[in-house]
């Protein structure tokens, strides 16, 4: 049974902090699975016949965890974000509440969405969640147990260039609160590996240089491939146009074939690009010593550029198709006439 709590002053004065008239202003502390069953009541009993007091009731439990009220209302689940192999895994789904631990407490927590990246994380072996760091505190170390205050062991941070003195940043940082952290400054690294910014920009020119010269050869070869198969195919074009096939018509089967070509060679090649990302990128995600590379990778697509490229071949294909009905209907046109004349 609690009835008031009072604290000695300097002056030797004797207040009162707390009365526990009332027990409505204060919340159980439900951290464990044995706190369950702890309940917390007015009653009408109080010392010097004030208004009453309040019982709080527990049951037996585990060692080393914390049983009791704090003021304020019920901690709520705290709203996280988790990554679709976890919902996958664990079987939720989004607006799902349940328990976690945080340092060796319980913690109920809510999923307000899925996401598949974010950075510094692992994100194509691990399971992980992501909560607001203030509330994630708050809420752990109301369970703390002698002591043991929950803080940040990993800060990334993004100083703006010329704002921010990177050297007394990091030298800050090596103080309270992280008393021993190790701080990887990601610029001064690269200057110490030497590494020549116009190395950087040679492997964009390179991969540009690379993507002209298989764009060349595709058009290259789908030119060869539509007009050695017209040009076998002449006397077949020559018969349909005898037949009564009109130009339109002859040029929209043309164009349905190469469309045909095109758009498989394209769901082809997209579809083992994809695979091959997957296979090779995870063998690049790690350092000249072994370890893994922070951020970790992680395979994105930019669909603008795709589309982007996407249409350049449309056009390239078009005009590769309209030289060949060119061709091929003057090579047609003759055989035809021939035919007449037969």
């Amino acid at each position: 049974m609690i009835d008031q709590v009072r604290a000695l002053t300097g002056s030797g004065a004797n207040p009162v902090v707390e009365s526990f008239d009332d027990a409505s202003e204060w919340s159980i502390l439900r951290t464990t699975s044995e706190s369950v069953s702890d309940t917390l009541l007015h009653t009408e009993l109080g010392s010097d016949g004030d208004s009453g007091s309040v019982l709080f009731a527990w049951s037996g439990g585990r060692r080393r965890t914390s049983r009791g009220l704090f003021h304020g209302p019920p901690v709520t689940p705290l709203p996280v974000l988790t990554s679709s192999e976890f919902m996958e895994d664990a079987g939720h789904s989004v607006g799902d509440v349940f328990t976690v631990t945080v340092g060796g407490g319980n913690l109920d927590v809510v999923t307000v969405a899925a996401v598949d990246y974010f950075p510094t994380l692992d994100t194509l072996g691990d399971s992980w969640l992501i909560a607001d760091l203030a509330s994630l505190t708050q809420a752990a170390n109301v369970e703390a147990t002698y002591g043991e205050i929950i803080t940040a062991n990993e800060v990334w941070l993004n100083p703006a260039e010329g704002v921010v003195d990177i050297s007394a940043l990091a030298e800050g940082l090596r103080s309270e609160p992280f008393p021993n952290t190790t701080v990887h400054d990601r610029q001064q690294g690269l200057l110490d590996s030497e590494v020549d910014p116009l190395l950087d920009a040679g492997w964009r020119a390179m991969l540009l240089i690379s993507f002209l010269v298989v764009l060349l050869l595709s058009c290259l070869g789908l030119l060869l491939h539509g007009y050695v198969s017209f040009r076998e195919r002449g006397t077949q074009f020559a018969l349909l146009r005898s037949m009564g096939l009109s130009s339109g018509q002859l040029n929209a089967l043309m164009w349905l074939e190469q469309s045909l070509v095109v758009a498989v060679g394209i769901a082809l090649g997209t579809w083992m690009g994809g695979r091959l990302s997957a296979t090779i990128m995870p063998f690049l995600s790690h350092s000249d010593t072994g370890g893994a590379v922070l951020p970790p990778f992680a395979p994105h697509v930019e669909w603008v550029a795709l589309l982007i490229t996407y249409a350049v071949i449309a056009v390239i294909f078009s005009a590769i198709v309209l030289a060949i009905i060119f061709i091929v209907r003057r090579s047609s046109l003759q055989q035809a006439l021939r035919l007449g004349e037969m």
